[in-house]
């Protein structure tokens, strides 16, 4: 959907994607990158153009979630970011929910780094924020976690809140960066 929404409404690019599901996707998914190829819909703009190129990263195996995953997150992000019409936004929305490589929150979106200090007051930031999230978002690891390559497996539901491979500890246990704080 990013291809999609960039430099549009949200409920626009929902309906783009809608009307292109509908008439092209099947059993309610979005439609294939092969169908995607042929396709000229008279989307605004470039995005055709974009979603063609898309389309193509992803018959080529640029895009498939085992070869993002076995790179560095810095040369997945490269090389997502190879793709026509796919800039660093887009691109970390790939590689962290796509590829599953959830070792963080996007770094180059603007309007999340200037919501954290109207949720948790000013001072705050993403990335101190963000590990008290896990495991329902992909935050930075702590400073006491081992790298996430070395992190052992993990079973959710043993392990302390906090990135995975970690011991619990006091920057990942903050009762006051877990909710952002109550407006009453």
């Amino acid at each position: 959907m990013t291809v999609l929404s960039q430099r549009l409404r949200i409920s626009q690019a929902t309906r783009l994607r809608t009307e292109l599901t509908a008439r092209y996707g099947q059993d309610g998914a979005f439609p294939a990158p092969g169908t995607l190829l042929g396709l000229d819909v008279g989307l605004p703009g470039r995005k055709g153009e974009y979603l063609r190129a898309v389309a193509q990263a992803a018959l080529d195996g640029l895009l498939d979630g085992a070869a993002l995953r076995a790179l560095d997150p810095g040369q997945a992000l490269q090389r997502v970011q190879h793709v026509k019409g796919v800039g660093p936004f887009p691109a970390e929305l790939v590689v962290l929910r796509g590829a599953n490589a959830s070792d963080g929150p996007p770094k180059n979106e603007p309007r999340l780094d200037a919501e954290i200090p109207e949720r948790y007051g000013p001072g705050h930031t993403l990335t101190e924020v963000s590990p008290a999230w896990w495991p329902y978002a992909p935050g930075p690891p702590c400073t006491c976690a081992p790298s996430a390559s070395s992190a052992p497996a993990r079973s959710p539901a043993a392990e302390p809140p906090g990135p995975p491979g970690h011991a619990q500890c006091s920057c990942c246990e903050s009762p006051d960066l877990r909710e952002p704080p109550n407006s009453d």
